[in-house]
């Protein structure tokens, strides 16, 4: 049984970093902190990034970065040789040209799809062209590939940005989209910018889909939320949402955190700052940091989150304090289970979980307490301690990090409770 505490400060991974923390959730989700590169992973003009990653969920076998768009340069191999190298050493060599509507097309989302039988479709797409702006082949298309090179386009759009009078057509919808897989109810979903709001579309087989509702409302004008992403983490769904501050005296993007149990109905926790912020004065991503379109991955105990941004304002911005630099895709580093916490300083404090059958195993906290400590007692329906495993009776618990073993006197483990229905009461002090 593994419980999720906190997200303390992520490892220094490879670079410079600082630190860009969630801010104070007020309720569950406080003081969370995540990092991110002080150097953009990789500069080009005209490009859009995307992750392409080898996964089931969130687990991953390997990744690859692919930047779709009118990308020119040698090509080598499968791909085009930039010269840039990742986090492992490798070099990125894999970015992907795609002619159709000559070089008009970016695509947000690459995904290796776990629910797919048909190798020639394991590699889903989703992503926008600009051709025939005026007329009705602008739009989002969708695309599948057998080894995530080699793209097969819908020949249409599948949403488009001016919808036909008198068809089925669906839309209208603009040029800030993503995809998730969804695992839970073996389905895709279509995140879109249904202008100024966000709209989600289902489909069962990645060809027919749903009429677009909206489920996040715009409801100032002058703030926007511009686009998101979507990804499931474990039982529920997680995604990060990009607003946009139009107001010329700020005239930023930022990334929040975005949570629901069911996918139609999203909300977002309240927070004090962004999850992935803006940059400072000389920082790359100085008035841009939004979403990517893929999920997080995980590398060891850490989740990586990739990101676009840029020292230029997105338009329409008038004002001189902007820049000419392209935009830039990042990466920030998150704790893994980290959107969230419980904590409790030298006053100590105390939560109670909801019930839940015990099956064995050992209990394994994500924590920080290397200055604390915490307590766990396993109580019985009638909020009784069961016996050997009450509060007294836990060896307290110190350190930071993701697998911190509870023990209790004459308990190294769960074996003493399986089958019985339990609430977890947890003490803390100086812990989160």
């Amino acid at each position: 049984m593994l419980i999720f505490l906190q997200c303390s400060e992520t490892k220094s991974g490879w670079g410079s970093q600082h630190d860009l923390p969630l801010g104070n959730r007020r309720a569950d989700f406080l003081d969370n902190a995540l990092r991110a590169q002080q150097r953009p992973l990789l500069v080009a003009q005209g490009t859009h990034p995307a992750l392409l990653a080898e996964m089931s969920n969130i687990q991953v076998s390997g990744t690859t970065i692919v930047w779709p768009g009118c990308v020119r340069g040698e090509e080598t191999g499968n791909g085009i040789n930039v010269g840039v190298y990742l986090a492992d050493g490798t070099i990125l060599t894999n970015l992907m040209t795609h002619e159709q509507h000559e070089g008009q097309d970016h695509y947000e989302t690459i995904l290796k799809d776990p629910l797919e039988t048909n190798p020639a479709r394991r590699y889903k797409a989703i992503g926008w062209s600009s051709f025939d702006w005026d007329g009705p082949m602008s739009g989002i298309y969708t695309a599948t590939s057998p080894d995530g090179l080699n793209w097969n386009v819908t020949p249409e759009p599948v949403f488009r940005y001016h919808p036909r009078p008198g068809t089925n057509d669906l839309g209208p919808v603009g040029d800030a989209q993503s995809l998730m897989i969804d695992t839970l109810k073996n389905r895709y979903v279509a995140f879109l910018w249904h202008f100024p709001h966000r709209a989600i579309s289902f489909s069962d087989d990645f060809t027919t889909w749903t009429p677009p509702e909206t489920f996040i409302r715009t409801r100032h004008h002058q703030t926007e939320f511009y686009n998101n992403s979507g990804f499931v983490y474990a039982d529920q769904y997680l995604g990060i949402v990009t607003i946009f501050d139009l107001n010329q005296h700020v005239h930023n993007m930022n990334c929040h955190l975005i949570t629901s149990r069911d996918c139609r109905r999203w909300e977002m926790p309240p927070a004090d700052r962004p999850m992935i912020e803006c940059g400072e004065v000389g920082e790359w991503n100085r008035f841009c940091s939004w979403n990517g379109g893929s999920p997080p991955i995980r590398v060891g105990d850490e989740l990586y989150i990739y990101f676009r941004g840029g020292a230029q304002r997105h338009g329409p911005y008038e004002g001189p304090d902007n820049s000419t630099q392209p935009f830039a895709i990042g990466l920030a580093k998150l704790r893994v289970d980290g959107f969230a916490s419980l904590g409790a300083s030298f006053d100590g404090g105390e939560f109670v979980t909801t019930p839940w059958q015990i099956d064995g195993g050992r209990l394994v906290l994500n924590a920080k307490c290397d200055f604390g400590q915490i307590r766990v007692e396993l109580m019985d329906e009638d909020d009784q301690p069961l016996p050997g495993y009450a509060l007294e009776e836990c060896l307290p618990v110190s350190g930071d990090d993701t697998d911190l073993q509870v023990h209790w006197k004459d308990k190294n483990d769960l074996s003493g409770a399986v089958g019985k229905t339990v609430r977890l009461r947890f003490e803390l002090k100086n812990a989160r």
